[in-house]
């Protein structure tokens, strides 16, 4: 069978019905193979058969890796729920071809297929925390992790930003108005969920706090990529005589949807903490909002925890 991709060692090729025997072995292995993939019951022969045809008529990127030596059958490997530009990594290795290495080998070339030839900026997956040999080979391969739970480790590597799409962390001073607007048109177009409009009335109020000295104490940053802004971060200091200290607190941290996933919202944080460092301030008070990824954002940024609940009270 001609391979889609190779490795060193290893054929990326079709999944295939002469294979499903192989499949089964592997997948009913329960203590060696499935308990690790989270499969529990037993499939048959017909289920596998009806599963390799269903995803030959996706097209789906899942392929049965081989020995190209021996044409012996090592495992299988897929991308799963690919949307956005990400996808969900599986594998799963026979029992007889655990321990050789074909883990290590198989994983970095299946995400270079990924992100080279699907074009996917992010792969991501989950492991059993009791999985500790699959979390290590995971971390060889360039995952880290960016969330954890009692029953899962969540782990992703990113596409490295292309040297003409370099990164770069600007304040947000007032003759870069119009760049920021233009960043908040794309995050309306790339995602319908932002509660304002951007009318005369709110360009007039930004620009005039650039002029205004009750705004002395606020930090913005933009992040931007090709020339375009791709990214912002809003802080304000707070003085309270209560201990007689200044701490910080982030107003709003935002990423366009289609450049999440690959550190702009880490490098924008990092600018801040600097910032306020410089300025002898050592702590950053946050709220963190309420949806999925902005939680596993927060989770992911060192020396943080989740302490108190926060409260909006209108005036």
């Amino acid at each position: 069978m001609t391979p889609i991709f190779t490795s060193e060692r290893i054929d990326f090729v079709p999944v295939s019905e002469n294979l499903v025997p192989d499949y089964l072995a592997m997948i009913n292995d329960r203590e060696r193979v499935g308990r690790f993939i989270g499969r529990i019951q037993p499939i048959t022969a017909e289920q596998d058969r009806l599963w390799v045809q269903k995803k030959l008529a996706e097209k789906a990127p899942v392929f049965s890796m081989v020995d190209r030596a021996t044409g012996a059958f090592i495992g299988n490997i897929e991308l799963m729920d690919v949307a956005d530009g990400a996808g969900e990594l599986g594998i799963a290795i026979t029992a007889a071809r655990q321990e050789q290495g074909y883990g290590s080998e198989a994983i970095p070339a299946f995400v270079r297929y990924a992100m080279d030839e699907l074009g996917l900026s992010r792969v991501y997956l989950k492991a059993f925390p009791f999985n500790a040999r699959a979390i290590h080979v995971y971390e060889k391969c360039g995952f880290r992790e960016y969330d954890r739970t009692e029953d899962d480790v969540f782990m992703e590597i990113l596409r490295p930003v292309p040297r003409e799409e370099s990164l770069s962390i600007l304040p947000y001073t007032g003759d870069r108005l119009e760049d920021v607007l233009a960043f908040e048109r794309r995050l309306r177009e790339e995602e319908d969920v932002w509660g304002w409009a951007i009318d005369d009335a709110y360009i007039a109020q930004v620009k005039a706090s650039f002029e205004d000295d009750a705004f002395r104490d606020s930090l913005s940053f933009l992040a931007y990529e090709a020339g375009q802004v791709v990214g912002r971060i809003d802080a304000a200091l707070i003085r309270s005589r209560f201990d007689g200290s200044t701490k910080a607190y982030l107003d709003w941290i935002c990423v366009l949807k289609s450049r999440r996933h690959r550190g702009v919202g880490q490098a924008l944080l990092e600018t801040l903490r600097r910032a306020l460092k410089q300025r002898g301030i050592d702590t950053l008070i946050a709220l963190t909002a309420a949806n999925e990824e902005a939680q596993r954002f927060y989770t992911s940024v060192p020396n943080s925890l989740m302490r108190d609940v926060g409260i909006w009270i209108d005036i």
